[in-house]
């Protein structure tokens, strides 16, 4: 794969479960990620695919090349296991931004990815607090990635349902798995 020329984004979840190491690698819309141990299987706890034994505990190493003078390189401790809390951590923790992350997962019934989703919510400087307690209680009150998913919500359903229509959409851009 080349990068050269592109903002780069590698981030490396290192746990000591059976998966092992989690890579995803992006850049301009190219997204791939993969696996050290892909056949492990996960079981289910409550409904909700148990991704904590799987991940175990460790750390996350994020590395953004962003053209500076030097890539920014980043490690935050695996607080829970569950991807969603342990981004949500990092970003509050090592970028010192507040910030809510939710993943969402299918499966059909032979164990293959059906559809996956999410959603990252970052704090901007000047927020009126009004406006954080609001979103906060949404967030809290909010179904499951999965659960949307599932119902068949877009991304920008998705997005309406957590601002309650109170956005300003600045860019799409699709997403493709690619090397």
């Amino acid at each position: 794969c080349t990068y050269k020329n592109q903002d780069f984004l590698n981030i490396r979840v290192n746990g000591d479960g059976p998966i092992g190491r989690i890579t995803v690698e992006a850049t301009d819309g190219h997204v791939r990620g993969f696996v050290q141990n892909p056949g492990v299987y996960l079981s289910y706890n409550n409904g909700k695919l148990n991704v904590k034994d799987g991940v175990g505990s460790g750390y996350i190493e994020v590395i953004k090349d962003l053209h500076m003078r030097h890539p920014f390189s980043s490690t935050c401790e695996i607080v829970s296991g569950e991807i969603a809390e342990d981004f949500t951590y990092y970003f509050a923790k090592s970028e010192q931004i507040p910030s809510s992350v939710g993943l969402g997962v299918l499966f059909d019934t032979e164990s293959k990815v059906k559809a996956a989703g999410g959603f990252l919510i970052q704090i901007m400087p000047g927020c009126k607090d009004e406006y954080i307690t609001k979103l906060e209680n949404k967030l809290s009150t909010l179904k499951s990635c999965s659960q949307m998913i599932d119902e068949g919500y877009s991304a920008t359903d998705i997005i309406n349902e957590i601002t309650d229509g109170d956005y300003q959409l600045l860019e799409t851009r699709e997403l493709d798995y690619r090397c």
